[in-house]
């Protein structure tokens, strides 16, 4: 089945966001002309892929921080929980300077996540604040394929699906070539013992 790929951004919109706020990317108090009625979750036979998160680095001192369930997923050096990945390691828009390789975050089956928007300083209406979010949704065979990636330790992506499928193809393809083989000989030497069956009644 297709890979489905979800891209979310949150803009501001000129409204002015107090300072210290935090709020959802999806549901937001200030800003947000378009909002999701609902919070992404793996329904039963998906799995959810995050692949890319980025902020406005240059306003409101912003961060972002995953939620899955009611963990949060980016903690501090010392495992509190703090306001998760710094706007100048994920800026948004990229620019082409940015090398930064982001690690997939997965949510399995049932998980619902959330983005948290933080901002330490005031942001203006004047100012302008994006986020964003990409993800991918694994549904049936590639969901199961991708929970076995998982526990194999594998990253979970399109290569690794098809790979994946690849290997157990061929093998499928190989046990079934020998039992062909079998099956083969078996009749082979069936029909031998009844030819010599035969010869044997006319001598």
């Amino acid at each position: 089945m297709p890979i489905i790929t979800q891209v979310y951004e949150y803009r501001n919109g000129g409204k002015t966001i107090r300072k210290g706020t935090t709020q959802s990317i999806f549901f937001p108090q200030f800003g947000g002309k378009k909002k999701l009625h609902y919070f992404p979750k793996a329904e039963v036979g998906e799995f959810i892929v995050i692949n890319d998160i980025g902020v406005t680095p240059d306003v409101g001192g912003c961060s972002l921080q995953i939620r899955i369930g009611v963990n949060n997923v980016f903690l501090n050096p010392d495992g509190s929980v703090g306001h998760g990945l710094s706007a100048w390691l994920i800026p948004y828009p990229r620019n082409k300077n940015y090398n930064l390789k982001f690690k997939p975050i997965y949510v399995l089956n049932g998980q619902v996540f959330d983005v948290f928007l933080h901002n330490s300083k005031k942001v203006r209406w004047m100012q302008n604040i994006r986020a964003f979010v990409k993800y991918d949704i694994y549904t049936g065979p590639d969901a199961i394929i991708a929970t076995k990636l998982l526990g194999l330790g594998c990253a979970v992506n399109q290569e690794n699906i098809e790979w994946y499928q690849k290997i157990h193809l061929n093998k499928d393809f190989d046990n079934n070539l020998r039992y062909l083989k079998k099956s083969v000989d078996y009749g082979f030497k069936e029909l031998i013992k009844t030819i010599n069956h035969i010869w044997g009644d006319k001598e």
